[in-house]
């Protein structure tokens, strides 16, 4: 660095353009005195080795350093020279001046001198030979060294200019000053790179303080075992003797001081987890065969909604194969189609496979142990989180000197090279991908995040430490109501008034009950259902009113729609005359829930018994590295814990004295909950499994009829559709259900303060909540009820009266002598008309009226047509014909359904063998 805190110019710079004056001339020269340099220096190419040395010795000394381009920090590439002399590769001075706006002044990037207009560039060719000639004279000097090339370069490497003993690793010029200044003050000797190093000699005998050859000798083959045996005399000097230093003797600062490379601080660790694994230090290194038998160990089991029996997979390397290779292992098994994608939960019913770029990390860090269950449920592939799509940009390596260490969630620290007064948050995570591998729409600063600012202006110095978590984020927020929208697409297709049906009848559920009244019905479901994964979202959704992951929105769609296609008559069950298609489940979501809330009264509550996790450190933010601290119950940020004991401060309740970073224990149990659930959730809610709660995998034994099913939903007013103009009562403030159009069913909220007449909706389709006025809603959907006395959970198209002649003269025989009763053969018809009718699934409402001596309305309109027949079954014949009443009766009847139903058609069907008498 020269007095004005620049990098060192190029010797061609000091030697030869520091005399030189005036823009045109100073180019013409430079050039010239490059010439005689270029004669002087490489005339003793063609004279005898003698005369050779003798002129090599006379000639300056020249090193590689000279001709480094100060952008780039590597030898010139197609050097070019600007006015102020100072010379760049062509390709990184076109590149940094083009990142400077048209309106700004283009500068040297090492004596900041400006230039306006922009200076034109050219290959300087009186240069660019002069670089060639002196690299190909320093070849056979280069050979001798067997090339020894920079150990922190990426390839290409450049040549190395001195070894360093304490790092065992070879550095070019420019990495060498990185190095010098990051170990400044510490004891790493240099070496020319023309004095290799000599290789590590196996210990010997007994070592300084008296240890035995063979544990000194099992401690080296372990490092050579992880390519780390050019440290071991590194550890002997700092007092490692045997393997239990190595464990608790050795810190994170030790192996920076020694300059370990963040793949070999990896491989440390991992060989630090294997000594631990043989539970004492005289343990052998494993062999070959020992492996493969831990690899063929490792085994899961996973099921799946009706599954007869957990299926097993045993042929898996836990720390080679990834969550996604367990996913298309799974799909591969069950022979899926393409289109069918699969989700992963823990057995107990957490989600595991939310976020694609943990997918990607292996089952051992993800912590799924041998033995483990995965609960499988398979869902359209649309239904799946994809990687988001980043925008390609080319990464271009910016400039800098100053090293800033980035600490990144769970995956160690690695050292960025950046300029603090020039480069923000937002370059440095660009840089810290490049550096690590790691995409950068998963790196998160933790920290408050402002924009531009430079690094220096978060406080930011050199050899500081950055933290960075790790998630992916999406375009979502964390409110509840973003579950009750369209956006999942169930594997078996459904209408779309059926998911609107199925999303507003869930949205009221989630309101009408007590919490007490809300875990009997997850209890309910988990006994039918089995399925933990339903009960887990359904629990964090209804009692604790909180946003769920996108698998566990999957898990509630295609869980419920199976649960309920088991509650609805199908075909070939013998319940009945109606059956519910496929495709119709969805539309029938009201009975269904009805039949389940009358069954969870009878249930108990203490099989939903959950332990709260909590997912932050003390500071609020949510953890990246949890660990435990020994005698204390919960759980610490790594780095806070760290900085006590940087600062001598004790953690109340801890058992050890002196507390140090070895005694700290990784909260594996926390972490799995961290890479499994998205950053906003703060804390999680774990089932405590019961042994009582026996599942029935979705085995439901149902006696009712739909009939019966339809008269239930009448002891749940909330679960009725409501009509538009009875929201106008005074007091009418409970969520409720209400006709949104003929294929739309939406949540009425509440009444808008500004009118009488209008409300606030959810429509479920859309996700959006609108005023809408209630008379105008009424016109739309033609229902223009103002009470509860007719109930139906649609607009009709047509009402049907039934009169049926029940006098004595039925009970005689029709059609000759077949012995078949008139009433009889009325019977029949009607239940056949009831029959088709239920099979074509029209929008009819239908009422029966019988007379004889009397005129009775037996059954008011409904859609419940299974009602109806059972009335038309227990007719019995008596008294005279009351025709004339029966007629009045049935348009008095319709002129109430015309009322209510301006746009339905009006039909009496009345049936009698003959005049009216009485």
């Amino acid at each position: 660095m020269d007095q004005r805190g620049f990098p060192p110019s190029s010797w061609f710079s000091q030697a030869v353009i520091g005399r030189c004056t005036g823009q045109r001339g100073r180019l013409e020269r430079c050039n010239q005195h490059i010439g005689r340099l270029v004669r002087s220096l490489f005339i003793p190419h063609v004279v005898a080795v003698g005369r050779e040395k003798e002129m090599a010795a006379a000639s300056p000394s020249i090193e590689q350093g000279q001709f480094c381009c100060s952008v780039c920090l590597d030898v010139l590439r197609d050097p070019a020279t600007i006015p102020c002399g100072h010379s760049y590769c062509l390709g990184c001075i076109d590149a940094h001046w083009n990142r400077v706006k048209p309106s700004d002044q283009y500068s040297c990037p090492q004596c900041r001198r400006v230039f306006q207009p922009r200076p034109l560039l050219s290959r300087n060719t009186v240069l660019a030979e002069a670089l060639d000639q002196f690299q190909t004279s320093r070849r056979p000097a280069a050979a001798t060294a067997r090339e020894a090339k920079c150990g922190a370069c990426a390839e290409p490497k450049n040549r190395a200019v001195k070894f360093c003993r304490a790092c065992s690793r070879s550095y070019c010029v420019a990495h060498l000053r990185v190095h010098n200044k990051r170990f400044r003050g510490k004891a790493h000797a240099l070496v020319r790179v023309s004095d290799p190093p000599t290789e590590m000699p196996r210990p010997r005998g007994r070592d300084a303080d008296g240890g035995s050859t063979k544990q000194m000798g099992t401690m080296f083959n372990l490092l050579e075992q992880y390519r780390l045996e050019s440290y071991y005399d590194p550890f002997l000097q700092l007092g490692v003797k045997d393997l239990r230093d190595l464990l608790d003797g050795v810190t994170d600062e030790d192996l920076i001081n020694l300059g370990l490379s963040r793949v070999e601080k990896n491989r440390f660790s991992a060989m630090k987890n294997f000594i631990r694994s043989l539970g004492a230090p005289g343990c052998q290194v494993p062999t070959v065969a020992t492996v493969q038998k831990s690899m063929k160990a490792f085994a899961l089991q996973y099921t799946y909604p009706k599954c007869p029996q957990p299926k097993h997979i045993r042929d898996m390397d836990p720390a080679q194969n990834t969550v996604e290779d367990l996913m298309l292992r799974i799909c591969h098994l069950e022979n899926v189609s393409k289109t069918t994608g699969v989700c992963l939960y823990t057995i107990d019913g957490m989600p595991l496979t939310d976020d694609p770029f943990f997918n990607t990390w292996s089952l051992k860090d993800r912590h799924i142990q041998s033995g483990a269950v995965i609960y499988s449920i398979f869902t359209p592939k649309e239904n799946l989180r994809q990687a988001p799509q980043m925008p390609q940009h080319k990464f271009v390596e910016t400039s800098g000197e100053d090293v800033v260490r980035c600490h990144i969630m769970l995956k160690g620290d690695y050292d960025v090279m950046v300029n603090l007064n020039s480069d923000t948050i937002t370059s440095l995570r660009l840089k810290l991908a490049n550096a690590s591998g790691i995409p950068a729409h998963v790196l998160h600063y933790k920290g408050q995040h402002r924009g531009n600012d430079a690094l220096q202006s978060y406080g930011i110095c050199e050899r500081s430490t950055v933290a960075f978590s790790l998630y992916t984020v999406y375009d979502e927020t964390a409110f509840h109501r973003d579950f009750f929208i369209d956006d999942v697409v169930p594997s078996v297709q459904q209408t779309q008034k059926g998911i609107s049906v199925f999303l507003s009848s869930l949205y009221v559920v989630k309101d009408l009950h007590s919490t007490q009244m809300q875990k009997k019905l997850m209890t309910c479901i988990r006994k039918l259902t089995g399925c933990n994964p339903l009960a887990q979202s359904l629990h964090q959704l209804l009692c604790r009113n909180e946003k769920m992951t996108r698998n566990q929105k999957v898990s509630v769609v295609e869980g419920l729609y199976m649960l309920f296609r088991e509650l609805l008559p199908q075909p070939g069950s013998e319940r009945g005359e109606k059956v519910i298609k496929d495709t119709h489940v969805f539309e029938n979501s009201l009975y269904c829930w009805a039949y389940l809330i009358s069954k969870a009264t009878k249930l108990a509550t203490n099989f939903e018994n959950y332990a709260s996790v909590t997912l932050t450190s003390e500071d609020d933010s949510r953890f990246c590295e949890p660990v435990r601290v020994p005698g204390v119950p919960g759980a610490f940020e790594r780095a806070h814990v760290l900085q006590k004991i940087k600062d001598g401060k004790k953690i109340p309740n801890c058992t050890e004295e002196v507390l140090r970073e070895t005694s700290l224990q990784r909260a594996t149990d926390i972490e799995r909950i961290l890479l499994s659930l998205p950053s906003y959730i703060r804390t999680y809610p774990l089932w405590i499994p019961n042994d009582k709660m026996i599942g029935q995998n979705f085995q439901v034994n149902i006696q009712r009829t739909f009939g019966k099913m339809v008269e239930g939903l009448k002891s749940h007013p909330r679960l009725n559709v409501t009509p538009p103009l009875r929201l106008k009562e005074l007091g009418q403030a409970d969520v409720c259900l209400v006709l949104l159009s003929e294929d739309n069913l939406g949540v009425s909220l509440y009444k808008d303060k500004g009118s009488a007449d209008t409300i606030r909706v959810h429509n479920c389709l859309d996700g959006k909540e609108t005023v809408v006025d209630v008379n105008v809603l009424a016109a739309q959907t033609g229902d223009h009820r103002d009470d509860g006395a007719f109930v139906t959970t649609r607009t009709p198209k047509e009402a049907i009266l039934v009169l049926i002649d029940t006098s004595s003269s039925m009970e005689e025989d029709c059609y000759g002598n077949t012995g078949i009763k008139k009433i009889n053969a009325v019977k029949e018809l009607f239940d056949n008309f009831a029959s088709r009718s239920m099979a074509y699934d029209f929008y009819h409402v239908i009422g029966l009226v019988k007379f004889d001596s009397m005129v009775k309305t037996l059954h008011t309109f409904t859609e419940n047509l299974e009602k109806f027949k059972e009335h038309i079954r227990n007719l019995e014949p008596q008294g005279c014909t009351l025709l004339y009443d029966a007629l009045r009766r049935g348009l008095s009847e319709l002129e109430g359904v015309k009322t209510k139903f301006p746009d339905c058609r009006l039909r009496i069907m009345c049936l009698t063998d003959g005049n009216d008498s009485g």
